[in-house]
């Protein structure tokens, strides 16, 4: 089973678009043309959240236009520029978006795998949260099925990336979900946005990434306290393979060109 993560595209009407000088929403479409493209092709979208930049349910249409031509399942959750009843409204009836309760938080299942997904956002707020009620919550999801592998995906990574603007704004209380999911070893990855760049790491001493957006990155910059830049870089998107015993992750350049070697 290949999963594809979709992060932190920002999408915004096209009137937007010409004022900040970014086309998130062309960029995203060149995204989906990318992974229909693949062989084989994805069999579920992830996305972390940050689906569009200024919560308007019209983004939200514009963002599920882009990715129907794929025809793929989709779970996805909020990040901090999205806003929970816009997107409640605007997928109305869609599987893949939580739909009961305060938090947009999201389970699944697929090829053996469960996907489990937390809605990190406060409200107003750059920086996320993960409260007693969302971690019991998620808590009593993995003990539902405590033998079968998991995949823990949520917005803002509750651990630093050494981005000191970006480490500023991460999931509050890692600690909470450490203990959490130290309870619960069959989570196999845990899967973030957020920060505009494609990062692997450790935590809780689960594989742990970071996927990067497909319309702009934030800068390299590990100097504390550097200002936070915001650029156009070669666009990537994350595949994770599941073999069924194990998750691998790959990073596919979107405008990248393929040849064949004989």
């Amino acid at each position: 089973m290949l999963i594809a993560q979709i992060t932190d595209t920002h999408v915004t009407t096209p009137d937007v678009a010409v004022e900040t000088g970014i086309d998130a929403l062309g960029a995203l479409r060149r995204c989906a043309e990318h992974l229909a493209a693949l062989s084989p092709r994805p069999d579920l979208l992830l996305v972390t959240g940050d689906l569009v930049d200024r919560g308007d349910v019209e983004s939200y249409r514009l963002f599920q236009k882009a990715l129907t031509p794929l025809g793929l399942p989709m779970l996805a959750i909020p990040g901090n520029h999205d806003k929970r009843e816009a997107m409640r409204e605007a997928f109305a009836g869609h599987a893949g978006i939580g739909a009961d309760g305060p938090f947009l938080n999201i389970a699944g299942e697929t090829g053996g795998l469960r996907l489990i997904g937390l809605d990190t956002t406060i409200p107003g707020r750059i920086e996320g949260l993960l409260c007693d009620e969302r971690l019991e919550w998620l808590d009593a999801r993995l003990s539902e099925a405590p033998q079968q592998p998991a995949l823990v995906f949520m917005h803002h990574p509750p651990f630093e990336t050494g981005l000191t603007r970006m480490d500023g704004w991460r999931c509050g209380n890692g600690d909470g979900l450490a203990r959490v999911l130290v309870r619960h070893r069959q989570v196999v990855h845990v899967l973030c946005g957020h920060v505009h760049r494609a990062v692997d790491t450790t935590f809780a001493g689960i594989p742990a990434s970071i996927g990067p957006s497909p319309s702009h990155a934030v800068g390299f910059n590990l100097e504390q306290g550097a200002e936070l830049t915001v650029g156009i870089e070669p666009p990537l998107v994350r595949l994770l393979y599941w073999t069924g015993k194990r998750l691998i992750s790959h990073l596919s350049p979107i405008d990248g060109v393929q040849r064949r070697v004989s």
